[in-house]
This record gives structure tokens, C-alpha cells and sequence, in this order.
């Protein structure tokens, strides 16, 4: 594995703050959606500061979900087209610059390649396109997406100019709106940035490594001789990564440390709960207590095995939270959750999905 140079520059995270906000924005009314999945809570100042901010844009969500929302390959079209900036940039007004100086025939061009996600034409096709209306808006036709997005597809094509320009705009009047909220919250946030330094002094990246998959696999890739660990406000529990040739920026959640450890026990809850459901012998034993309540001894002559095998697979079982467990005298009875097996069944769908 390469040597690695690893920076801790917390302000970076103002950046990533800044287009996380407006991708999030165009799929959550509020922060706490983002987490719904998890046994955790956004602090209030900051799901308040989200509100007041989602609120202030929500007039130009529309043009905002054109350039913000995440795209079936799994970025942005902002994200695609300033990559390099996003990166290495060292302000959220250097990118907004950057944005500025991109050509527009360059950006109508951009636009029509990054959602045309399923080929990969030159540039000279999607310039012949932007030539012939009528050849333009076959090809509109056939992209899978949305009225809306399309409807603001072409308002960028007919007027680029005016597009950008709104868009500028846009972009500088929600920065200056994000700024107000850092310095709102400048005591805690200077706390935010300490606490996740002195956790990356005194461990190092150890934690990282062990706890996150993602993370330990993109370091030991060998593909970056720099990572640099940035903190973001609007992400408590998560951990981003963004990356441009050598250079591998992580996004730190203020708090995700806690973040690292629900998903960990999510994980071992899940790991639990599959081992519930594969295993022939685990099935019986549901489908002989469907019916009702029946001590160990009895579930172990029906299904004739051996009590101390049973109660291997009924630890499992209520480990899982698939059956209830009551104690009475010497004898141990069980019986089915249902609300506990449709919980898990809900969970497997949408692990699947």
C-alpha cells in the first residue's frame, strides 16, 4: 500500500455541507428523513437551521433538483460537471466561481450527455442536437426522466445565459444564508471541529478502518497518496467521501462515531436475524409455536431432537426477537412475535430492495 499524507482541514467540510444541503433539499423536508432508518435523532439547532434554510430555496427547488438531485449514476449533474473544484477547491465561493466560468454551449452540452446516462456519444451528436429542435426533442422524449426535469432541461437549453446567471445567483444568495447559520452556531461548531481532531489524534484512522467498510477499502485501494478529513454540521451521523485523481477527501459527521456504531449494530441485528431464517430447524420450531405457547421440552419431543440442540436454535430464535421467552419454575416457554416477524420481514424487503 502507498505511503499516505493524511490532513485534517475541517472547514473543508463547508464545501460538501453546502451541495449535500441542496441535494437534500430536493428528497427531505427534513433532516430527521435522513436517518429515519436508524435509532438516532438530529440535534435540534441543527434540524432548525435545515428547516429555515430548505424554506428559504424552496421557491427554486425546481432549477435547484436540474443540477442537485442524484442522477442514476449516482451523482449530481453540479457534482459531474465541477468535480476537480469540489475536491480541491478552498471555498464555497471559489466553486460558485468556478460554476460562472463554464461556457454555457459547454454546459448545454454537459447537461444533455450527463442524463443521457445510457450511451455515451461524442460531444459533435448532443451539438447536433442542440442545432435541430425538433431531433432535440425526440431525444428529450426518450430520456427517462421526469416532466419537471425535463421541462428545466429545456429552459437551460433555450435560455443558457439567463439559466446560469439565475443560477449564480441562486447559488451565492443560499451561501450567504449557510454562512449565517455557521456563524449562528460558531461556539458549538469550533467544539465539532475539536472534538473530531482530538478523536483522530488520539486514534488515528484505526477506527475508521475498523468500523467502515467503505473507508478501509478506498484507503487500501492504493489509488490516493492524500486523504484529507473534513467535518460537516448538516451530516451528523454520516460519513461522504469525494475524491479527484490522488486526493481522497472524507466527510466527517460531527458525530459520526455514533453513526459508525449504529450501523455496526444494525448490521449484527441483521447478521442475527438472517441466521433466524436460514436454518430448516429454526423454521419448524416457528411453525410448531405458531399456534401458542409450548415449554421447551415439548417443542423438542415434537419436532424430535435432542433438548440441548433446541436450545441452541431457541437462543437464536430469541435473540432475534422472533419468539418470547417466559420463565416459570425450571421450565422455559416460548411463543411467536408476530409483530416482531413482520418488523423483520419489512427488514429483509427492504434490505433486498
Amino acid at each position: 500500500m502507498n505511503d499516505i499524507t493524511y490532513l485534517y482541514e475541517p472547514e473543508k467540510g463547508k464545501i460538501y455541507d453546502f451541495t449535500a444541503l441542496l441535494n437534500l433539499f430536493t428528497r427531505c423536508k427534513s433532516l430527521d428523513e435522513l436517518y429515519s432508518d436508524y435509532d438516532i435523532s438530529v440535534p435540534r439547532n441543527v434540524r432548525t437551521a435545515y428547516s429555515r434554510l430548505r424554506e428559504y430555496m424552496k421557491n427554486d427547488l425546481p432549477l435547484i433538483r436540474l443540477f442537485f438531485h442524484t442522477a442514476e449514476s449516482g451523482v449530481t449533474f453540479f457534482a459531474n460537471l465541477l468535480a476537480e473544484s469540489l475536491v480541491n477547491g478552498e471555498s464555497v465561493e471559489e466553486v460558485i466561481n468556478a460554476f460562472n466560468d463554464i461556457d454555457t454551449d459547454e454546459l448545454q452540452i454537459k447537461l444533455l450527455d450527463f442524463y443521457d446516462s445510457k450511451n455515451h456519444f461524442p460531444d459533435s451528436f448532443y451539438q447536433f442536437l442542440l442545432e435541430n429542435k425538433k431531433l432535440l426533442m425526440v431525444f428529450l422524449d426518450g430520456i427517462n426522466l421526469d416532466a419537471d426535469l425535463k421541462w428545466n432541461m429545456l429552459s437551460l437549453i433555450e435560455s443558457p445565459e439567463g439559466t446560469k446567471r439565475k443560477m449564480v445567483k441562486l447559488l451565492t444568495d443560499f451561501a450567504r444564508e449557510l454562512e449565517i447559520e455557521y456563524d449562528n452556531h460558531r461556539k458549538l461548531i469550533d467544539e465539532y471541529y475539536e472534538t473530531v481532531g482530538k478523536r483522530f489524534e488520539a486514534y488515528g484512522d484505526s477506527r475508521l478502518m475498523k468500523m467502515s467498510d467503505n473507508y478501509a477499502s478506498l484507503v487500501k485501494s492504493g489509488r490516493f497518496t492524500t486523504v484529507r478529513l473534513a467535518v460537516g454540521f448538516f451530516i451528523p451521523f454520516s460519513i461522504q467521501y469525494k475524491m479527484y485523481k490522488r486526493l481522497l477527501n472524507v466527510y466527517l459527521g460531527f458525530d459520526y462515531d455514533k453513526g459508525l456504531q449504529v450501523v455496526q449494530d444494525i448490521h449484527e441485528d441483521e447478521i442475527t436475524f438472517f441466521k433466524a431464517f436460514t436454518d430448516e430447524t429454526r423454521i419448524s420450531i416457528i411453525k410448531t409455536i405458531k399456534d401458542g405457547e409450548l415449554f421447551a421440552s415439548e417443542i423438542a419431543e415434537r419436532l424430535g431432537l435432542p433438548l440441548s440442540s433446541l436450545s441452541h436454535h431457541l437462543d437464536i430464535l430469541y435473540q432475534s426477537g422472533l419468539v418470547e421467552r417466559r420463565n416459570e419454575g425450571k421450565r422455559s416457554y416460548y411463543k411467536i412475535r408476530p409483530d416482531s416477524i413482520n418488523i423483520a420481514l419489512r427488514q429483509l424487503k427492504k434490505i433486498i430492495h
